[in-house]
């Protein structure tokens, strides 16, 4: 803290220069705390800074914990096989730091020490890792493509890449999204080995795939891979209508995929860590309880108003009887991915909508504003807001995918009007974890229902 006093600016866009405001400071200060020397790897930054001594990993580490503390966006960015870590700092955009050497906005420099640099990677704290090779040398592009043995794309699957040098055995891993196809930017000059692995296979079975023996600059490789297991269909026909329907009741649906999430598992710490991607398809369909018992245990089923594989859709359905029907979004078509989707759905009697809301929020209305954190691993806040002067009574449930029930947090409570927030434990209603998974909130009160998705990483 007091090495940051009188600094006014970020940094003075100054390269390599400890005259550079927070940055310079803080540059100074890992200098002064700091002796590079080879020590046993340690990675709390309390114990590093307690012995003051360590090599290019320890130093980022603390680089990292330190500007941080001052409010300086960084990361920790590895340089592996070639045996080397650094920070970048977020100035508009994510720009090379290294204080051993009073490197500021120097990405060059490991090129000028002579270095052939293949790959580069920043890492978030839970463990997710991007590419940022083209910042340090001249790039080719490698194009991976992996489908399965009826040639639908793989997602999900975790290309490795790797190539010389030291430490291994990787220099690059990643994880696909439902297009089953990922492109990568990887330094010249260097061998370019890969390898597949998914649930539905590995490729090769053993060691790794040779997709350059020498990469060049500015050149495109392409790698198609093609996976023994098959990706999941859904096995569903048209249901058929009993006659006559009864045409009291008629629900109307409307949908759009706004995102997708996917699901890694950092392979150096086993850290689970997701992200969000641009929109994938979803299966939607309707149906009864018996037949939904026959979806839930993959058996061939039937339903309503069937859209496989699409970002958006609508259905218009009388309900053929009164029994109990589910409005179900199947994510099954896919190995590891999820979708995030928005949902209008309207109930009408004899044509007149059932519960429809007002134009803004009436007396006693609940809203989920969020869930904080959001994923989480322990324990997640539910923030929500009820309208109006007057008590009302309010319920809050976990559901998981399939609409069972996990836990209710309140049941039939009695909630005074403004924000409140409670707390989800990550639990079922006997205590135990949960699975990882995602999971829906799902609060009612005695005129409307509000649902916000959450997602547990354990």
């Amino acid at each position: 803290q007091d090495s940051l006093v009188g600094c006014v600016t970020l940094w003075n866009c100054t390269q390599n220069s400890l005259d550079n405001g927070a940055l310079g400071a803080v540059t100074r200060w890992i200098q002064d705390v700091m002796v590079f020397l080879s020590t046993p790897h340690h990675n709390q930054p309390v114990r590093i800074y307690r012995l003051h001594q360590g090599t290019c990993s320890v130093h980022s580490y603390l680089t990292s914990a330190a500007s941080r503390t001052a409010l300086i966006p960084a990361t920790v960015s590895a340089m592996y096989r070639d045996n080397h870590k650094i920070n970048e700092f977020w100035e508009r955009e994510w720009m090379s730091w290294e204080p051993v050497n009073t490197y500021i906005d120097y990405p060059e420099a490991y090129e000028n020490w002579g270095w052939d640099v293949v790959s580069v990677f920043d890492w978030r704290g839970d463990g997710y890792t991007w590419n940022t090779t083209e910042r340090y040398t001249e790039v080719c592009t490698l194009s991976v493509n992996v489908a399965d043995a009826n040639g639908a794309p793989v997602d999900g699957a975790c290309i490795i890449l790797d190539s010389d040098g030291y430490p291994g055995p990787r220099c690059l891993a990643d994880y696909l999204d439902h297009t089953g196809s990922g492109q990568y930017l990887i330094g010249d000059e260097r061998p370019l080995l890969a390898r597949v692995t998914s649930d539905l296979g590995v490729f090769p079975p053993s060691g790794f795939y040779t997709v350059a023996p020498k990469t060049v600059a500015g050149e495109h490789y392409v790698w198609d891979v093609v996976l023994d297991g098959e990706v999941p269909e859904l096995d569903i026909s048209p249901d058929s209508v009993p006659e006559p329907p009864e045409e009291d009741y008629r629900v109307v649906v409307e949908f759009t995929v706004d995102d997708e999430t996917v699901y890694g598992t950092n392979l150096d710490d086993s850290d689970v860590f997701s992200f969000v991607t641009e929109p994938g398809p979803i299966d939607f369909f309707i149906c009864d309880e018996d037949e939904f018992s026959g979806y839930l245990s993959g058996q061939p089923f039937e339903a309503f108003e069937a859209i496989e594989g699409s970002m958006s859709g609508s259905a218009d359905f009388i309900l053929p009887e009164t029994v109990q029907y589910n409005i179900v979004f199947s994510n099954r078509s896919s190995v590891a991915v999820s979708e995030g989707v928005q949902l209008t759905v309207r109930l009408y009697e004899d044509q007149t909508g059932i519960g429809a809301e007002p134009e803004g929020p009436g007396n006693g209305a609940i809203t989920l504003l969020g869930c904080c954190p959001n994923p989480f691993s322990i324990s997640s806040s539910i923030h929500y807001f009820i309208s109006g002067g007057t008590q009302t009574t309010i319920s809050v449930g976990v559901y998981d995918i399939s609409g069972r029930l996990v836990c209710s947090l309140m049941d039939g409570e009695s909630a005074s009007p403004g924000s409140s927030v409670i707390s989800w434990h990550g639990v079922d209603g006997r205590g135990a974890a949960a699975p990882s998974g995602v999971y829906f909130v799902r609060a009612s009160s005695e005129c409307n229902t509000s649902v916000q998705r959450v997602l547990l990483l354990r």
